[in-house]
């Protein structure tokens, strides 16, 4: 029992520390560590490309006797001065492992190597720092409704106050209507069917950044209580025309279904 137990304990350990793994960065890749033909600029543009993160490791591939790697302050690398320095690897393949963050500085002491291009810096960042945050997703408002019975229309705020769909911002025929919200402040909607935005089908959303609270700059209307009969204000007239919506404290038909104060979920809801 405590042999297998020890052998869980070794599995897990191997996983978590598997899970934590650094990368190995082989300096130059194919080219190695050498005089470059390209000049400074290749390991520059080598280097341009990689994110270099604490515990990550640095591999100069070179041959003995011919090169060496050394570690040094920016003043020795700017100047080449291979006389002080922070410290020396004279044995390739030399794995240096990045346990700082900042840039770090390195050259090859041979006679002029590192004024022939044979230098690297490296800009070395926390493991939290590498890792991207998600972009922030634009919300959404849903409109479900009846198709041909309702439709969804933005309005400015003069055109939304007085029920005046003569000029819609954008409009939403097919259900569900799903609106993106890509810019923070009040958005204004409306069914556009003569006479439902009178009786209240009307909606304002306010559209704050994250960490706020995204609410209604003015009263909307409030979904029929479980114990109230539901009405459907959608069904068509026997005689094809739209039927309006139903009175009730003159807002019935728009309800919010849920707002999300980090912009990520929005919706709203025609309820029929």
């Amino acid at each position: 029992m405590a042999r297998s137990f020890f052998l869980v304990l070794f599995a897990v350990a191997t996983l978590l520390h598997g899970s934590a793994a650094q990368t190995r960065h082989v300096v130059g890749d194919s080219t190695g560590w050498t005089i470059p033909s390209g000049g400074a600029a290749t390991y520059t543009a080598w280097a341009s490309g990689k994110t270099f993160v604490v515990d990550d490791t640095l591999v100069f591939n070179f041959t003995n006797g011919q090169h060496d790697v050394a570690k040094v302050t920016k003043s020795a690398y700017d100047a080449c001065n291979g006389a002080s320095t922070i410290f020396t690897l004279l044995s390739g393949p030399a794995t240096v492992t990045l346990n700082e963050t900042g840039e770090q500085y390195y050259i090859c002491t041979f006679g002029s190597h590192c004024s022939l291009g044979q230098k690297l810096t490296v800009n070395v960042v926390n493991r939290a720092s590498a890792t991207p945050s998600p972009a922030p997703q634009p919300s959404r408002s849903v409109f479900n409704y009846q198709s041909n019975a309702h439709n969804v229309e933005e309005l400015t705020k003069e055109d939304y106050d007085s029920c005046n769909s003569s000029s819609p911002l954008a409009t939403y025929t097919t259900p569900p209507a799903r609106v993106t919200l890509n810019k923070t402040g009040a958005h204004y909607f409306i069914c556009g069917v003569p006479g439902h935005c009178l009786g209240g089908q009307k909606l304002a959303i306010n559209v704050t950044g994250s960490g706020s609270t995204a609410n209604s700059p003015s009263p909307l209307a409030t979904p029929p209580s479980p114990s109230s009969p539901s009405t459907n204000p959608s069904t068509p007239s026997p005689s094809g025309s739209l039927a309006p919506p139903p009175q009730n404290s003159g807002a019935a038909s728009l309800g919010l279904v849920g707002v999300s104060a980090t912009l990520l979920s929005l919706a709203a809801a025609f309820f029929y």
